[in-house]
Parts: structure tokens; sequence; C-alpha cells
């Protein structure tokens, strides 16, 4: 089983740019083996392909998965500082540029699966950065068990998330591997619909969607597919899409860059709906407490190998661990992040709760929740938010709150900001402390 492995006729699209202009499957491959010849004349094993959005990038990806080599995904604007670092954790790697550098590292060689597909790196903003170890197996389960739940005919695919990270890498072999068209510039949720290529395929994360609804809303009757991940859904969101794309259907999932997809749920009005496991996947809760909440454990042929620093690997065991808490009641129940539960005086909820909440207030057009840490509660709750036209104090919100949850929330510093600064994924950045 391989990623490479299109179900493609020649003739079909495999890209096309925002002007119409396409390159087939065909013309695809011609250039692909041109540069795998280039290619071979190397000995080194890892290469570093920044994902830039252009028809080289993607010759260069398919040309090292062709020759059996392992890539590292980076942005496309990676600095030298950062390549360099890279570089460390291996004897010897190729950077694919204009002019193919090749850095050295002090990692001694290490030998991998052979069907090791690529090492991507975790930012490091929790810790020091680590790579996660994908093998060709685990992505074709998962483009198998993706293609199960999502029964749509479009056969154009775009991607507004960066391709570096997982859900851009992802989507973007997935279409390949299903003989699908790309859309290789599609960076702008706006710009698609001017550009009239219904029936598609939508991918990224819910942010990406919302900064767009609350610069315009944009109407359209043209036939979409959302496939939503990385972030809680909240009803704000839901509102819009179901309003504003009445003959288009959204498709919000949870997973990891580790375990690929573990639930999913189709949103059409509702924001109750139970949430479904995707095939294979089976769910552990680890340590629950007397409400049944734990860390999310999952085995599934979608998991990842293992983690790779400096040359030496730590193999994932058969049960992963999501770093996430959630119950199971009949499906699964997903909270949040374990360092996002806040427990304040003792009272525990977690800040995608308290959003959603508030994400239901009249005047709250985007909101984060936050903690810092308290003398006397143990954590505080911080929320900055930003206002569609009238600013609400503290004790209103407050109010608001008391009058629709059961929980006690209660919200201790509140801050007017003028928007939520966005990552380079598109997820709401984290506040700083």
């Amino acid at each position: 089983m391989r990623v490479d492995n299109w179900h493609a006729l020649a003739e079909n699209n495999a890209i096309e740019w925002n002007n119409g202009s396409c390159v087939t499957y065909g013309e695809l491959s011609v250039a692909i083996e041109q540069r795998k010849h280039q290619l071979s004349q190397m000995e080194e094993l890892f290469f570093i392909i920044p994902m830039g959005r252009k028809l080289e990038t993607i010759i260069d990806l398919f040309a090292v998965i062709g020759l059996n080599k392992i890539f590292i995904p980076v942005e496309e604007n990676v600095s030298e500082q950062k390549l360099r670092q890279l570089a460390q954790h291996f004897p010897a790697i190729v950077v694919l540029t204009d002019n193919d550098i090749c850095f050295h590292g002090k990692a001694a060689y290490t030998k991998l699966p052979n069907d090791t597909l690529f090492i991507a790196f975790t930012s490091g903003t929790t810790g020091e950065e680590k790579g996660f170890i994908r093998n060709h197996a685990s992505w074709v389960a998962s483009f198998a068990r993706f293609r199960t739940v999502k029964q749509f005919a479009g056969e154009r695919v775009a991607c507004l998330s960066p391709l570096n990270y997982t859900l851009g890498l992802y989507t973007l072999l997935e279409t390949f591997y299903l003989g699908k068209t790309f859309l290789l510039e599609a960076v702008s949720f706006p710009e698609l619909l001017e550009q009239q290529k219904s029936p598609l395929e939508i991918c990224g994360v819910p942010s990406i969607f919302r900064l767009a609804f609350q610069k315009k809303a944009f109407y359209s009757d043209q036939q979409f597919l959302f496939n939503l991940g990385g972030e809680s859904f909240d009803p704000y969101l839901n509102e819009q899409f179901q309003k504003n794309y009445p003959n288009s259907s959204v498709l919000t999932y949870y997973g990891a860059s580790e375990t690929s997809f573990i639930a999913y749920q189709f949103r059409s009005g509702a924001m109750d709906k139970e949430a479904i496991l995707f095939p294979d996947v089976d769910v552990h809760i680890k340590n629950p407490d007397e409400n049944g909440i734990g860390e999310i454990n999952i085995t599934s042929p979608m998991t990842f190998s293992g983690y790779y620093e400096y040359g030496k690997i730590n193999p994932a065991t058969e049960l992963v661990s999501t770093g996430d808490l959630g119950y199971l009641d009949r499906s699964l129940v997903y909270l949040g992040r374990k360092d996002d539960q806040i427990n304040r005086g003792g009272e525990k909820v977690f800040a995608q709760q308290v959003k959603e909440q508030l994400m239901g207030h009249p005047e709250v057009k985007d909101v984060r929740v936050s903690k810092k840490e308290d003398r006397v509660f143990g954590e505080k709750i911080l929320v900055d938010v930003v206002w569609k036209e009238t600013a609400q104090s503290l004790e209103e919100l407050n109010r608001y709150l008391q009058e629709k949850t059961i929980r006690k929330i209660r919200i201790d510093e509140l801050y007017n900001v003028e928007a939520i600064e966005l990552s380079h994924s598109g997820k709401a950045k984290r506040r700083e402390r």
C-alpha cells in the first residue's frame, strides 16, 4: 500500500490553477520521472521539502516518495536557521530548493522501516520540537476510512490550510491518491466562491471560515463539502454554514497528527449530534474520574509509527494517547486538551466549553478563553472578546453565563480586542502569558 498509487487516468486533471489552466496526471508523471532521475544521483535518504503552492513542490514531493526516500515537510519560506536546526536531527539531509542544498547534522544513521513516508516536526510550542513518523500503510488506511464517510461527487479539492501542516499535507496526498483535481493556489474562501468551482470539497480549520464570516457573510447556492478539523466547531459557525450554504454539507472530525481520524459528525442544523467513530477505531478512557472523564487513548490502523529525535526512534505503542480529555456516552465526547482544563476553586471547566457558551451571546463576534495562575482560586478564567457592535461588561457576561449554563462558570478577567490572531495553521493563537 503506497500513497503514490494514484487511482487516475493519464488524461485526468491532477492540478488546476486559479486561471483554469491544468496539468494532467500523465503530464505530471513525466515531470516526476525526470526529477527522480536527477535526485537518484544523491545518496542521502532524507529530503526537506518547503511546501509552497507551486508545481515544482508537487514534482519534488512525489519524486522523493517514488525513490523510497523520506521527506520532511516545512513551510515555504523557512529560514536558514530553522533548516540548520532541523538538520541536526539527521546525519545528512538535502533541502530541495532551486540549488538543492545539503546540510550535515550530528545524528548517527538510524535504519527506519522500509515503508516510512515522512517525518514531520511539531511546532515546539509546548516543549522541544520532536518528529513523528508516518508510513504509507497508515495514511492509505486513513484514505480508505475517510472515504467511507464522505460520499461526495465533486472532482475538485481545495485546502485552505498550509501544505506543510498535517491537514494540508493529508488533503494533498489523498486528492492525488483518489485521482481528483487539487486546486493548488486556493488559499482564500471568498475567492473560491467567486471562481464557481462547484461541486467542490473544501478543507480547513474552523477559524479560517470564522474569520471570513466576520468580514462578510458570503451567500452561495453552490454545492460544497466542507471538511473541518483541528478545532472545535461552535454554534456561531454552525449557524453561518446552515444559513449561507443551503446546498452544502459540513463534516467535522476529531483527530490528531499521530492518530489521523478518530470521530466525525455531519452538521445539518443541530449542534448536539453524537460523534461517530471512524471504522476500526477503538477508544479507551484512561484513569476516568467519577464522571467518567479521562484521557482519550485509541487503537487504530491509522496511527503513527513513533517519534524521531536526533537519530533515535521511540516506537509508538498499540494504545496511542491523544493528550485530550473526554468520556464515552454511547459515542465519544471530546472536551479539550488536558492543559486547556481550568480548575477555578475546585470547579473544573474546559476553555472550549466557555467559548461555545459565549459564542451564543448576540453581541459576541469572536472569543478566546485562557487561564492564569491565581493564589486564591488556583486558576482564573480570562477571555478576549471581539464585539459585533456593543461591548458588554464583565458583570453582564457572567450574568449571561449564569442564565445559560448549569455549571458554575465565572469569568475573572475580560479584555476587549479588535481581532483574535491566527497562527500559520489557521488556528487561534494562544494568549501570551
